[in-house]
């Protein structure tokens, strides 16, 4: 069974839409478990109205507490028990074959009942808040050389591997939770831990997803237009540039143990590279 974690925080305006998407899915062993993180708008009393028509399939958590995104899907995935473990965002529409194919390639890559460390993770297609096609995925809109990214030293100096796109293994969560110190996403540090752990992080072809770009994502697409622009664009926002690097250098250490002269080189060598 694949177990949905999906963290709401005032998401009245697309949450039904995204619940819609999820059980329309071809694949059907799926359950729903949805954490609110301390929503103040109509969030809580829709969910819990969808759940009322679908108890078997959907679970609702309102604890009143805001924790954060990182803590709250670390929470959801800490108390969740399945095979497989999928992250949902709020605003986001699943295509239909989402789920089947993402076990599809994740069983292909292990086995079915592997205790290889395994996370599947795919682009995704940017739509602007009323789901036009914005003409580019994201790994398109901000050049991520996800290829050359194929190693846990590699994939520490530049995650690719989106939360709302990934299916993992109950190994994988094994390895990860709980979550440490210096963890900068949840997405990040599974997909690194899993690596780390002589797991795999694989590439599913497709991207069945439509993410949102409407202003108000926690973390959204930032187009890079050329490498002038990108430059420049690093150049405007150096403090929070390198309090980015300096945080995931952190996440690199803890799991890793690399150094920072090393960290710095390798991101250095995939700005150049990719």
């Amino acid at each position: 069974m694949v177990e949905i974690l999906l963290s709401t925080y005032n998401g009245e305006r697309f949450i039904e839409e995204q619940i819609k998407s999820i059980m329309s899915q071809s694949y059907k062993d799926w359950h729903l478990t949805i954490r609110d993180d301390g929503s103040t708008d109509a969030t809580v009393a829709l969910l819990n109205k969808i759940a009322s028509s679908y108890s078997d399939k959907i679970s609702v958590i309102d604890d009143k507490n805001n924790l954060g995104c990182k803590k709250s899907f670390e929470t959801l995935l800490t108390n969740a028990d399945a095979e497989y473990y999928m992250f949902c965002d709020q605003d986001d529409v699943w295509l239909e074959d989402k789920i089947q194919h993402a076990v599809e390639t994740l069983e292909k890559a292990v086995g079915k009942d592997s205790d290889i460390p395994c996370v599947v993770c795919s682009d995704l297609r940017l739509v602007d808040g009323d789901l036009n096609d914005l003409g580019i995925t994201f790994w398109q809109a901000t050049k991520t050389n996800v290829h050359i990214l194929n190693t846990p030293e590699k994939l520490s100096v530049n995650n690719y591997v989106a939360g709302c796109t990934m299916l993992f293994n109950i190994a994988a969560k094994k390895v990860s939770t709980p979550f440490g110190i210096h963890c900068t996403m949840h997405d990040a540090w599974i997909a690194l831990k899993a690596l780390a752990s002589s797991g795999r992080v694989v590439i599913s072809p497709y991207a069945d997803i439509l993410y949102r770009q409407h202003g108000g994502n926690t973390v959204g697409a930032t187009k890079v237009e050329n490498r002038l622009h990108y430059w420049y664009r690093k150049a405007v926002s150096l403090k929070s540039v390198l309090k980015n690097n300096y945080s995931n250098y952190q996440q690199a250490h803890e799991i890793l143990s690399i150094s920072l002269p090393k960290f710095i080189y390798r991101r250095i060598s995939y700005l150049i590279h990719r």
